[in-house]
């Protein structure tokens, strides 16, 4: 699971009650469910780098060749998603 869908589960369970509701079935059904997202998605990150090296070196090449393309309708909807 990319880390932008953990982050925006994470805001979700932020933004609700103690106790997710039927009403949006994307909500992990238990506290339980909710501790194992979050143990995960620390996990995750700890094993992040903070600069993965490897991919700033193929943007900027990217970039300076003009090959850098960004997908402008993706890029809002992950912008959307995390004020809604």
């Amino acid at each position: 699971m990319p880390i932008f869908e953990i982050n925006h589960k994470l805001k979700r369970f932020s933004d609700q009650s103690a106790s997710p509701t039927a009403s949006d079935p994307a909500l992990l059904d238990s506290a339980t469910d909710k501790d194992r997202l979050i143990r995960l998605a620390k996990e995750i990150v700890s094993r992040t780098p903070e600069v993965r090296k490897d991919r700033v070196a193929r943007l900027q090449l990217a970039i300076e060749h003009g090959a850098y393309k960004i997908d402008c309708r993706k890029l809002a909807e992950i912008i959307t998603s995390y004020l809604i």
